[in-house]
Protein backbone atom coordinates (compact mmCIF):
# COMPACT_ATOMS: atom_id res chain seq x y z
CA UNK A 1 0.00 0.00 0.00
CA UNK A 2 1.21 2.90 -0.93
CA UNK A 3 2.07 6.34 1.00
CA UNK A 4 -0.70 8.36 -0.64
CA UNK A 5 -2.91 5.64 0.35
CA UNK A 6 -2.18 5.33 4.05
CA UNK A 7 -2.76 9.20 3.99
CA UNK A 8 -6.18 8.84 1.99
CA UNK A 9 -7.13 6.13 5.16
CA UNK A 10 -5.92 8.36 7.58
CA UNK A 11 -8.46 11.62 6.64
CA UNK A 12 -11.05 8.96 5.83
CA UNK A 13 -11.10 7.94 9.66
CA UNK A 14 -10.66 11.61 11.26
CA UNK A 15 -13.10 13.03 9.11
CA UNK A 16 -15.58 9.64 10.19
CA UNK A 17 -14.87 10.04 13.86
CA UNK A 18 -15.46 13.97 13.96
CA UNK A 19 -18.52 13.15 12.11
CA UNK A 20 -19.03 10.71 15.28
CA UNK A 21 -17.70 12.86 17.85
CA UNK A 22 -20.42 16.20 16.68
CA UNK A 23 -23.08 13.62 16.76
CA UNK A 24 -22.42 11.99 20.47
CA UNK A 25 -22.17 15.81 21.41
CA UNK A 26 -25.46 17.40 20.00
CA UNK A 27 -27.55 14.14 21.52
CA UNK A 28 -25.61 15.01 24.54
CA UNK A 29 -26.81 18.71 24.52
CA UNK A 30 -30.43 17.35 23.59
CA UNK A 31 -30.25 14.90 26.43
CA UNK A 32 -29.33 17.68 29.21
CA UNK A 33 -31.94 20.39 27.76
CA UNK A 34 -34.32 17.72 28.35
CA UNK A 35 -33.13 16.95 31.41
CA UNK A 36 -33.03 20.34 32.65
CA UNK A 37 -36.61 21.51 31.08
CA UNK A 38 -38.26 18.03 32.00
CA UNK A 39 -39.70 19.59 35.42
CA UNK A 40 -42.13 22.17 33.31
CA UNK A 41 -42.09 20.65 29.79
CA UNK A 42 -43.34 17.01 31.21
CA UNK A 43 -46.67 17.87 32.75
CA UNK A 44 -47.63 14.16 33.77
CA UNK A 45 -44.10 13.95 35.35
CA UNK A 46 -43.31 16.98 37.13
CA UNK A 47 -45.37 16.26 40.52
CA UNK A 48 -48.95 17.03 39.19
CA UNK A 49 -50.07 13.63 38.71
CA UNK A 50 -53.59 13.35 40.18
CA UNK A 51 -53.67 16.79 40.63
CA UNK A 52 -55.64 19.41 38.77
CA UNK A 53 -54.15 22.92 37.97
CA UNK A 54 -56.68 25.99 39.50
CA UNK A 55 -55.15 28.87 39.30
CA UNK A 56 -52.20 30.55 38.32
CA UNK A 57 -50.04 33.91 39.70
CA UNK A 58 -46.91 36.18 37.77
CA UNK A 59 -45.70 38.70 39.37
CA UNK A 60 -42.67 39.97 37.50
CA UNK A 61 -40.20 42.71 37.12
CA UNK A 62 -40.19 45.13 33.81
CA UNK A 63 -38.23 44.33 30.82
CA UNK A 64 -34.31 45.42 30.06
CA UNK A 65 -34.64 49.14 30.58
CA UNK A 66 -32.43 52.62 29.90
CA UNK A 67 -30.31 53.64 32.95
CA UNK A 68 -32.44 55.63 35.55
CA UNK A 69 -30.01 58.46 36.12
CA UNK A 70 -27.15 59.57 33.61
CA UNK A 71 -24.77 59.69 36.36
CA UNK A 72 -21.73 57.40 34.70
CA UNK A 73 -20.21 56.97 31.08
CA UNK A 74 -23.00 59.79 30.06
CA UNK A 75 -21.90 59.94 26.18
CA UNK A 76 -23.62 56.05 25.94
CA UNK A 77 -26.10 56.53 23.12
CA UNK A 78 -29.75 54.64 24.03
CA UNK A 79 -31.69 54.78 20.95
CA UNK A 80 -33.73 51.55 20.51
CA UNK A 81 -37.03 52.49 22.45
CA UNK A 82 -40.21 53.70 21.38
CA UNK A 83 -44.16 52.72 21.07
CA UNK A 84 -44.54 48.85 20.34
CA UNK A 85 -46.94 46.69 18.45
CA UNK A 86 -49.07 44.70 20.61
CA UNK A 87 -52.44 44.82 22.36
CA UNK A 88 -53.98 47.68 23.53
CA UNK A 89 -54.28 48.37 27.42
CA UNK A 90 -56.65 50.69 29.57
CA UNK A 91 -55.69 51.34 32.77
CA UNK A 92 -58.58 51.80 35.56
CA UNK A 93 -57.89 52.90 39.12
CA UNK A 94 -58.82 50.34 41.58
CA UNK A 95 -59.23 52.28 44.41
CA UNK A 96 -61.86 54.96 42.63
CA UNK A 97 -65.20 55.89 42.95
CA UNK A 98 -67.65 56.61 39.87
CA UNK A 99 -65.99 60.29 38.99
CA UNK A 100 -62.08 58.90 39.65
CA UNK A 101 -59.98 59.34 36.36
CA UNK A 102 -57.43 56.65 35.26
CA UNK A 103 -54.10 56.94 37.62
CA UNK A 104 -51.42 59.20 35.96
CA UNK A 105 -48.08 57.14 34.43
CA UNK A 106 -45.84 59.15 36.03
CA UNK A 107 -42.86 59.12 34.23
CA UNK A 108 -43.73 60.53 31.53
CA UNK A 109 -41.57 63.44 31.57
CA UNK A 110 -38.50 61.73 32.70
CA UNK A 111 -35.31 63.27 31.32
CA UNK A 112 -33.66 62.64 27.76
CA UNK A 113 -30.55 60.66 26.95
CA UNK A 114 -28.15 60.79 23.79
CA UNK A 115 -29.85 59.51 21.49
CA UNK A 116 -33.60 60.08 22.48
CA UNK A 117 -34.39 57.37 25.17
CA UNK A 118 -35.67 58.43 28.36
CA UNK A 119 -34.34 57.01 31.90
CA UNK A 120 -35.93 54.82 32.80
CA UNK A 121 -37.63 53.94 29.71
CA UNK A 122 -38.38 50.44 28.08
CA UNK A 123 -36.45 49.24 25.10
CA UNK A 124 -36.92 47.58 21.86
CA UNK A 125 -35.16 44.41 23.47
CA UNK A 126 -36.88 44.71 27.10
CA UNK A 127 -40.43 44.93 24.93
CA UNK A 128 -38.66 41.23 23.22
CA UNK A 129 -37.52 39.96 26.64
CA UNK A 130 -42.06 40.69 27.81
CA UNK A 131 -43.21 38.82 24.53
CA UNK A 132 -40.83 35.81 25.48
CA UNK A 133 -42.01 35.94 28.75
CA UNK A 134 -45.77 35.70 27.44
CA UNK A 135 -44.65 32.73 24.86
CA UNK A 136 -43.32 30.99 27.63
CA UNK A 137 -46.44 31.24 29.80
CA UNK A 138 -48.18 30.79 26.49
CA UNK A 139 -46.23 27.39 25.92
CA UNK A 140 -46.85 26.01 29.67
CA UNK A 141 -50.59 26.92 30.42
CA UNK A 142 -52.05 26.40 26.95
CA UNK A 143 -49.89 24.25 25.01
CA UNK A 144 -48.69 21.55 27.76
CA UNK A 145 -51.38 21.90 30.91
CA UNK A 146 -54.67 22.90 28.42
CA UNK A 147 -55.20 25.62 31.26
CA UNK A 148 -56.05 28.87 29.98
CA UNK A 149 -57.99 29.16 26.66
CA UNK A 150 -55.77 29.31 23.33
CA UNK A 151 -57.52 32.63 22.16
CA UNK A 152 -57.92 35.79 24.70
CA UNK A 153 -60.94 35.74 27.26
CA UNK A 154 -61.17 38.69 29.26
CA UNK A 155 -62.89 36.77 32.23
CA UNK A 156 -60.14 34.49 32.66
CA UNK A 157 -57.24 37.16 33.55
CA UNK A 158 -56.65 39.73 36.19
CA UNK A 159 -54.44 42.14 35.04
CA UNK A 160 -52.24 44.65 37.65
CA UNK A 161 -49.33 46.92 36.73
CA UNK A 162 -47.88 50.03 38.92
CA UNK A 163 -48.30 53.10 36.96
CA UNK A 164 -44.52 53.69 35.72
CA UNK A 165 -44.18 53.40 31.56
CA UNK A 166 -42.06 50.46 31.73
CA UNK A 167 -43.72 48.19 33.51
CA UNK A 168 -47.51 48.90 31.64
CA UNK A 169 -45.08 48.36 28.21
CA UNK A 170 -44.16 45.30 29.47
CA UNK A 171 -47.58 43.83 30.56
CA UNK A 172 -48.59 44.78 26.93
CA UNK A 173 -45.38 42.69 25.63
CA UNK A 174 -46.41 39.60 27.87
CA UNK A 175 -49.88 39.84 26.93
CA UNK A 176 -49.11 39.84 23.27
CA UNK A 177 -46.72 37.06 23.38
CA UNK A 178 -49.86 35.08 25.19
CA UNK A 179 -52.71 35.97 23.49
CA UNK A 180 -51.55 37.11 20.14
CA UNK A 181 -55.00 37.69 19.08
CA UNK A 182 -55.94 40.52 21.50
CA UNK A 183 -53.44 42.16 18.93
CA UNK A 184 -55.66 42.56 16.56
CA UNK A 185 -56.09 46.19 14.83
CA UNK A 186 -59.64 46.33 15.63
CA UNK A 187 -59.43 44.61 19.34
CA UNK A 188 -61.04 46.27 22.16
CA UNK A 189 -58.31 47.63 24.61
CA UNK A 190 -57.80 45.41 27.74
CA UNK A 191 -59.02 46.48 31.24
CA UNK A 192 -55.70 46.81 33.40
CA UNK A 193 -55.84 48.03 37.29
CA UNK A 194 -53.21 50.10 38.61
CA UNK A 195 -53.40 52.48 41.19
CA UNK A 196 -52.45 56.31 42.17
CA UNK A 197 -48.59 55.84 43.78
CA UNK A 198 -50.13 56.39 47.35
CA UNK A 199 -51.86 53.28 47.09
CA UNK A 200 -49.23 51.57 45.37
CA UNK A 201 -48.83 47.83 46.90
CA UNK A 202 -45.46 46.49 44.54
CA UNK A 203 -43.12 48.86 46.00
CA UNK A 204 -43.07 50.81 49.11
CA UNK A 205 -41.50 53.95 49.74
CA UNK A 206 -41.89 57.13 51.75
CA UNK A 207 -45.22 58.02 49.30
CA UNK A 208 -46.97 55.18 49.90
CA UNK A 209 -46.55 54.44 53.52
CA UNK A 210 -44.81 57.56 55.24
CA UNK A 211 -43.65 55.86 58.33
CA UNK A 212 -41.69 53.15 55.95
CA UNK A 213 -39.17 56.43 54.93
CA UNK A 214 -37.57 56.81 58.25
CA UNK A 215 -37.05 52.58 58.56
CA UNK A 216 -35.46 52.82 54.71
CA UNK A 217 -33.54 56.22 55.65
CA UNK A 218 -32.05 54.20 58.81
CA UNK A 219 -31.55 50.68 57.17
CA UNK A 220 -29.46 53.30 54.51
CA UNK A 221 -27.48 54.90 57.03
CA UNK A 222 -26.65 51.22 58.41
CA UNK A 223 -25.63 49.77 55.47
CA UNK A 224 -23.27 53.02 54.86
CA UNK A 225 -22.10 53.01 57.83
CA UNK A 226 -20.88 49.22 57.97
CA UNK A 227 -18.97 49.62 54.26
CA UNK A 228 -17.59 52.61 55.78
CA UNK A 229 -15.67 50.09 58.78
CA UNK A 230 -14.84 47.57 56.27
CA UNK A 231 -11.71 47.73 55.31
CA UNK A 232 -12.56 45.19 52.62
CA UNK A 233 -15.17 46.99 51.06
CA UNK A 234 -13.10 50.05 50.89
CA UNK A 235 -10.52 48.38 49.54
CA UNK A 236 -12.66 46.61 46.18
CA UNK A 237 -14.68 49.54 45.91
CA UNK A 238 -11.17 52.09 45.09
CA UNK A 239 -10.06 48.87 43.20
CA UNK A 240 -13.48 49.21 40.83
CA UNK A 241 -13.15 52.45 40.84
CA UNK A 242 -9.69 52.54 39.71
CA UNK A 243 -10.16 50.34 36.64
CA UNK A 244 -13.46 52.21 35.99
CA UNK A 245 -11.71 55.44 35.62
CA UNK A 246 -14.06 56.80 38.68
CA UNK A 247 -13.58 58.00 41.72
CA UNK A 248 -14.40 56.50 44.85
CA UNK A 249 -16.21 59.15 46.39
CA UNK A 250 -18.71 58.76 43.26
CA UNK A 251 -19.07 55.15 43.26
CA UNK A 252 -22.71 53.71 43.74
CA UNK A 253 -22.78 50.00 43.65
CA UNK A 254 -26.49 50.23 42.70
CA UNK A 255 -26.25 53.08 40.69
CA UNK A 256 -23.16 51.00 38.40
CA UNK A 257 -25.25 47.89 38.38
CA UNK A 258 -28.01 50.04 36.55
CA UNK A 259 -26.14 51.32 33.72
CA UNK A 260 -23.93 48.24 32.95
CA UNK A 261 -26.99 45.67 33.01
CA UNK A 262 -28.53 48.14 30.63
CA UNK A 263 -25.52 48.11 28.77
CA UNK A 264 -25.49 44.52 28.60
CA UNK A 265 -29.33 44.15 27.95
CA UNK A 266 -28.97 46.50 24.98
CA UNK A 267 -25.53 44.90 23.28
CA UNK A 268 -23.67 47.39 24.01
CA UNK A 269 -20.29 48.17 24.44
CA UNK A 270 -18.94 48.07 27.46
CA UNK A 271 -16.71 51.38 29.09
CA UNK A 272 -13.04 50.60 29.01
CA UNK A 273 -11.73 48.80 32.30
CA UNK A 274 -15.92 46.68 32.27
CA UNK A 275 -16.54 43.48 31.09
CA UNK A 276 -19.74 40.81 31.86
CA UNK A 277 -17.88 39.18 35.11
CA UNK A 278 -17.17 42.68 36.62
CA UNK A 279 -20.23 43.13 35.49
CA UNK A 280 -22.03 40.38 37.65
CA UNK A 281 -19.62 40.93 40.77
CA UNK A 282 -20.92 44.91 40.62
CA UNK A 283 -24.66 43.12 40.91
CA UNK A 284 -23.66 40.97 44.03
CA UNK A 285 -22.03 44.09 45.46
CA UNK A 286 -25.61 46.03 44.30
CA UNK A 287 -27.98 43.36 45.81
CA UNK A 288 -25.99 43.03 49.03
CA UNK A 289 -26.50 46.99 49.86
CA UNK A 290 -30.17 47.54 48.25
CA UNK A 291 -31.25 44.02 49.13
CA UNK A 292 -30.69 44.86 52.92
CA UNK A 293 -32.39 47.79 52.97
CA UNK A 294 -36.19 47.23 50.97
CA UNK A 295 -35.84 43.53 51.85
CA UNK A 296 -33.94 42.90 55.19
CA UNK A 297 -32.95 39.74 56.67
CA UNK A 298 -32.32 39.00 60.36
CA UNK A 299 -28.87 37.55 59.68
CA UNK A 300 -27.88 40.86 58.18
CA UNK A 301 -27.91 41.92 61.35
CA UNK A 302 -28.84 45.74 60.90
CA UNK A 303 -32.87 44.94 62.41
CA UNK A 304 -33.55 42.08 64.67
CA UNK A 305 -36.34 39.67 62.86
CA UNK A 306 -39.84 41.23 63.79
CA UNK A 307 -38.84 44.74 62.17
CA UNK A 308 -37.15 42.98 58.90
CA UNK A 309 -40.57 41.54 58.38
CA UNK A 310 -42.11 45.10 59.11
CA UNK A 311 -40.38 46.50 56.58
CA UNK A 312 -41.44 44.38 54.03
CA UNK A 313 -45.00 44.42 54.94
CA UNK A 314 -44.98 47.90 54.94
CA UNK A 315 -43.71 47.98 51.26
CA UNK A 316 -45.70 44.56 49.53
CA UNK A 317 -47.85 43.60 52.73
CA UNK A 318 -51.02 43.87 50.42
CA UNK A 319 -49.73 42.52 47.32
CA UNK A 320 -48.73 39.13 49.57
CA UNK A 321 -51.91 39.26 50.94
CA UNK A 322 -53.80 39.24 47.73
CA UNK A 323 -51.68 36.46 46.66
CA UNK A 324 -52.74 34.32 49.61
CA UNK A 325 -56.45 35.63 48.99
CA UNK A 326 -56.67 34.76 45.63
CA UNK A 327 -55.43 31.21 46.07
CA UNK A 328 -57.63 30.55 49.01
CA UNK A 329 -60.85 31.91 47.04
CA UNK A 330 -60.03 29.14 44.35
CA UNK A 331 -59.26 26.16 46.70
CA UNK A 332 -62.85 27.30 47.80
CA UNK A 333 -64.51 27.66 44.76
CA UNK A 334 -62.94 24.09 43.91
CA UNK A 335 -64.57 22.12 47.08
CA UNK A 336 -67.86 24.18 46.68
CA UNK A 337 -67.92 23.61 42.94
CA UNK A 338 -68.41 19.69 42.94
CA UNK A 339 -71.02 19.91 45.38
CA UNK A 340 -73.44 20.22 42.63
CA UNK A 341 -72.44 23.82 41.28
CA UNK A 342 -73.86 25.54 43.88
CA UNK A 343 -70.94 27.58 45.41
CA UNK A 344 -70.31 30.80 44.20
CA UNK A 345 -67.08 31.00 42.19
CA UNK A 346 -65.83 34.51 43.56
CA UNK A 347 -67.92 37.70 43.05
CA UNK A 348 -65.42 39.53 41.87
CA UNK A 349 -64.74 43.31 41.67
CA UNK A 350 -62.33 44.57 39.20
CA UNK A 351 -61.48 48.04 41.29
CA UNK A 352 -62.14 49.29 44.90
CA UNK A 353 -63.98 46.94 46.92
CA UNK A 354 -61.94 43.50 45.40
CA UNK A 355 -60.44 42.64 49.26
CA UNK A 356 -63.71 43.39 50.66
CA UNK A 357 -65.41 41.37 47.81
CA UNK A 358 -63.28 38.33 48.52
CA UNK A 359 -63.89 38.92 52.27
CA UNK A 360 -67.74 39.45 51.51
CA UNK A 361 -68.36 36.52 49.69
CA UNK A 362 -66.18 33.92 50.97
CA UNK A 363 -67.75 31.09 52.69
CA UNK A 364 -70.75 31.49 51.31
CA UNK A 365 -72.40 28.57 49.44
CA UNK A 366 -75.52 29.60 47.94
CA UNK A 367 -75.96 31.59 44.51
CA UNK A 368 -79.38 32.67 45.78
CA UNK A 369 -78.10 33.55 48.84
CA UNK A 370 -75.08 35.82 47.45
CA UNK A 371 -77.64 37.39 45.08
CA UNK A 372 -79.91 38.19 47.96
CA UNK A 373 -77.08 39.86 49.89
CA UNK A 374 -76.10 42.06 46.25
CA UNK A 375 -79.42 43.14 46.17
CA UNK A 376 -78.84 44.66 49.92
CA UNK A 377 -75.97 46.06 48.99
CA UNK A 378 -76.77 47.49 45.70
CA UNK A 379 -76.11 50.94 46.74
CA UNK A 380 -72.91 50.37 47.73
CA UNK A 381 -71.68 48.25 45.24
CA UNK A 382 -72.91 50.62 42.32
CA UNK A 383 -70.45 52.97 44.21
CA UNK A 384 -67.55 50.74 44.20
CA UNK A 385 -67.95 50.36 41.07
CA UNK A 386 -67.96 53.60 39.74
CA UNK A 387 -65.17 52.86 37.61
CA UNK A 388 -67.38 50.63 35.18
CA UNK A 389 -69.31 53.47 34.33
CA UNK A 390 -67.05 55.85 33.50
CA UNK A 391 -65.48 53.34 31.52
CA UNK A 392 -68.83 53.12 29.49
CA UNK A 393 -68.59 56.66 28.25
CA UNK A 394 -65.51 55.69 26.06
CA UNK A 395 -62.45 53.97 25.32
CA UNK A 396 -61.74 55.13 22.34
CA UNK A 397 -59.45 58.12 21.42
CA UNK A 398 -57.27 58.29 24.88
CA UNK A 399 -53.95 58.62 24.30
CA UNK A 400 -51.32 56.42 24.63
CA UNK A 401 -47.85 55.89 26.12
CA UNK A 402 -45.75 52.27 25.32
CA UNK A 403 -49.13 50.94 24.40
CA UNK A 404 -50.56 51.64 27.73
CA UNK A 405 -54.21 53.88 27.59
CA UNK A 406 -54.75 56.39 30.38
CA UNK A 407 -57.17 58.71 29.80
CA UNK A 408 -60.44 59.46 29.15
CA UNK A 409 -62.56 60.18 26.13
CA UNK A 410 -65.68 60.66 23.74
CA UNK A 411 -66.45 57.49 22.07
CA UNK A 412 -69.05 55.12 23.55
CA UNK A 413 -68.17 52.42 21.09
CA UNK A 414 -65.18 51.09 23.38
CA UNK A 415 -66.81 51.28 26.83
CA UNK A 416 -69.68 49.35 25.49
CA UNK A 417 -67.64 46.49 24.93
CA UNK A 418 -65.63 47.23 27.94
CA UNK A 419 -69.48 47.19 29.57
CA UNK A 420 -70.42 44.32 27.65
CA UNK A 421 -67.08 42.62 29.16
CA UNK A 422 -68.58 43.03 32.37
CA UNK A 423 -71.91 42.41 32.07
CA UNK A 424 -73.70 45.70 31.39
CA UNK A 425 -76.13 47.71 29.67
CA UNK A 426 -75.10 50.43 26.98
CA UNK A 427 -75.58 52.74 29.39
CA UNK A 428 -72.99 51.64 31.92
CA UNK A 429 -76.07 50.52 34.36
CA UNK A 430 -75.77 47.29 35.42
CA UNK A 431 -79.49 45.68 35.73
CA UNK A 432 -78.32 43.18 37.66
CA UNK A 433 -74.74 43.35 39.63
CA UNK A 434 -72.74 39.93 37.98
CA UNK A 435 -71.47 36.68 39.52
CA UNK A 436 -68.11 36.47 37.97
CA UNK A 437 -66.14 33.31 37.70
CA UNK A 438 -62.67 33.95 39.70
CA UNK A 439 -60.11 34.42 36.58
CA UNK A 440 -57.38 31.63 36.36
CA UNK A 441 -54.88 34.09 35.98
CA UNK A 442 -53.32 36.79 37.39
CA UNK A 443 -50.47 38.85 36.44
CA UNK A 444 -48.60 41.60 38.13
CA UNK A 445 -46.37 43.55 36.57
CA UNK A 446 -43.97 45.30 39.00
CA UNK A 447 -40.06 45.78 39.39
CA UNK A 448 -36.84 45.06 41.40
CA UNK A 449 -38.24 46.41 43.77
CA UNK A 450 -41.28 43.66 43.72
CA UNK A 451 -39.61 41.10 42.75
CA UNK A 452 -36.51 41.01 45.64
CA UNK A 453 -39.25 41.70 48.97
CA UNK A 454 -41.18 38.87 47.55
CA UNK A 455 -37.98 36.53 47.28
CA UNK A 456 -37.26 37.66 50.92
CA UNK A 457 -40.63 36.85 52.09
CA UNK A 458 -40.82 33.53 50.66
CA UNK A 459 -37.28 32.17 52.65
CA UNK A 460 -35.08 32.53 49.64
CA UNK A 461 -33.50 35.96 49.68
CA UNK A 462 -31.34 37.14 46.22
CA UNK A 463 -27.89 37.06 46.18
CA UNK A 464 -27.68 38.89 43.36
CA UNK A 465 -29.81 41.51 41.55
CA UNK A 466 -33.02 39.88 39.94
CA UNK A 467 -32.20 40.52 36.18
CA UNK A 468 -34.83 42.42 33.58
CA UNK A 469 -38.11 40.39 33.30
CA UNK A 470 -36.90 37.84 36.24
CA UNK A 471 -40.56 36.11 37.90
CA UNK A 472 -42.33 34.65 40.54
CA UNK A 473 -45.49 32.16 39.41
CA UNK A 474 -47.29 30.78 41.96
CA UNK A 475 -49.42 27.57 40.61
CA UNK A 476 -52.13 26.31 43.06
CA UNK A 477 -53.25 22.38 42.64
CA UNK A 478 -55.79 20.81 44.21
CA UNK A 479 -56.44 16.67 44.28
CA UNK A 480 -58.65 15.47 41.34
CA UNK A 481 -61.91 14.15 42.81
CA UNK A 482 -61.70 15.65 46.59
CA UNK A 483 -63.50 18.55 47.24
CA UNK A 484 -66.07 17.90 50.58
CA UNK A 485 -67.16 21.55 51.12
CA UNK A 486 -65.20 21.73 54.70
CA UNK A 487 -62.82 24.92 52.96
CA UNK A 488 -59.82 23.62 55.03
CA UNK A 489 -58.12 23.20 51.43
CA UNK A 490 -55.74 20.43 52.94
CA UNK A 491 -55.05 19.05 49.89
CA UNK A 492 -54.01 22.04 48.03
CA UNK A 493 -50.21 22.69 46.89
CA UNK A 494 -48.39 25.27 45.32
CA UNK A 495 -45.85 24.63 42.98
CA UNK A 496 -43.32 27.58 43.00
CA UNK A 497 -41.17 28.85 40.20
CA UNK A 498 -38.55 31.72 39.77
CA UNK A 499 -37.58 32.38 36.04
CA UNK A 500 -39.24 29.63 35.14
CA UNK A 501 -37.63 27.08 37.34
CA UNK A 502 -38.59 25.64 40.90
CA UNK A 503 -38.25 26.88 43.57
CA UNK A 504 -37.39 25.05 47.07
CA UNK A 505 -38.65 26.45 49.92
CA UNK A 506 -38.35 25.87 53.46
CA UNK A 507 -40.94 23.11 54.52
CA UNK A 508 -41.13 22.32 51.04
CA UNK A 509 -40.61 19.29 48.44
CA UNK A 510 -38.99 18.60 45.94
CA UNK A 511 -39.50 20.22 42.50
CA UNK A 512 -41.13 23.27 44.04
CA UNK A 513 -43.91 21.74 45.95
CA UNK A 514 -45.19 23.36 48.95
CA UNK A 515 -48.32 22.77 51.09
CA UNK A 516 -51.25 26.15 50.53
CA UNK A 517 -50.46 25.88 54.17
CA UNK A 518 -47.51 25.88 54.62
CA UNK A 519 -46.82 28.81 52.39
CA UNK A 520 -49.70 31.19 54.04
CA UNK A 521 -47.45 30.56 57.71
CA UNK A 522 -44.78 31.72 55.57
CA UNK A 523 -46.10 34.86 54.00
CA UNK A 524 -48.15 35.40 56.99
CA UNK A 525 -45.51 37.80 59.05
CA UNK A 526 -45.27 39.74 56.20
CA UNK A 527 -48.74 40.26 54.74
CA UNK A 528 -51.05 42.58 55.52
CA UNK A 529 -54.53 43.81 54.40
CA UNK A 530 -54.85 46.99 53.12
CA UNK A 531 -56.90 48.69 55.92
CA UNK A 532 -53.91 46.74 58.36
CA UNK A 533 -51.71 48.12 56.02
CA UNK A 534 -52.56 51.89 56.37
CA UNK A 535 -52.91 51.90 59.57
CA UNK A 536 -49.12 50.68 60.57
CA UNK A 537 -48.11 53.14 57.74
CA UNK A 538 -50.26 55.67 60.08
CA UNK A 539 -51.83 56.60 57.19
CA UNK A 540 -55.56 58.10 58.44
CA UNK A 541 -58.64 57.33 56.36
Amino acid sequence: MTLEMHRRHLVRYICALLCVIVVASLLFNRERSQQTSAPLHLAGQDGSHGKELLLVQAVFRHGARTPLANIYFPDTKWSHCGPNEGVKLALHDENGGKSSPPPPIIDTDSPLLPGGCRQGELTKNGYVMAKDLGQWLRTRFIGELGFLSPDFKAEEVSLRTTCIARTGATLQGVLTGLWPDAAAFDAPPIPVNASREAYEIEYGKNQTCPLLGPKLALLQAKVADRDAKDPYAIAYAAKVAKRLHLTTAALSWVRLHDVLAAMIAEGLPLPDGADEKLAKEVADQAIAREGAIIAPIPEQKFLPKEECQQVIRMSIGPLLQRLIDNMRQAGHAQATSKQGGRGLLLAKQDGQGEEEARQRYRGLDDVDEVQQQQQEQQQQQQQQQGWLRRSASGLEGIHQIDGVHHGGGSSSRGGRRLARMFGQGEEGQSDKEPIRRQPKLYLFSGHDSTITPVMAALGAPLSSWPPFVSNVVLELWGSKGKGDGDNKGDDLEVRVLFDQQPLHLRGGQKGGWISLADLEAQLKPYSATMQHHKAECGIVP
